[in-house]
């Protein structure tokens, strides 16, 4: 009987150790760059940093493919060069601009965590995603 009950007891330790690890990149929400659960300004600074350091300084991205992927939110560009040469990133400053904008209102309306950042901004800033 102890054994049965020390097993299941050692079940449900693994079990809740399973349900509490970290999410995989793709359970992550569009918006959420430094992949913590939330879409803060910290995103918004991290979205600045790569673009300025990869479209300005010329180095290499500092994001993963996966922050990259969670930050190009208007899914406009990738990594390309236009016709004059320019590095075009796929997380830019306007990506920036709006997790600002999902951040603000999240935090003068915390149901709005609930929304995807595309819908949110598809019903506020109608222009931003096509």
């Amino acid at each position: 009987m102890k054994k049965k009950m020390l097993a299941a007891l050692a079940a449900t330790v693994m079990l809740c150790g399973v349900l509490s690890a970290p999410a995989s990149a793709a359970e992550y929400k569009k918006g959420d760059i430094n992949m913590d659960g939330e879409i803060t300004a910290a995103d918004a600074q991290l979205a600045l940093i790569d673009y300025t350091e990869y479209l300005v300084a010329g180095m290499d991205h500092i994001l993963t493919e996966e922050q990259l992927e969670l930050g190009n939110i208007d899914g406009k560009f990738k990594e390309t060069t236009d016709e004059m040469g320019t590095r075009i990133s796929g997380v830019t400053a306007r990506e920036a601009q709006a997790i600002l904008y999902y951040y603000t209102a999240c935090v003068a309306d915390s149901g709005l965590k609930d929304v995807e950042i595309v819908d949110y901004l598809a019903e506020y800033y109608p222009n931003y995603v096509q």
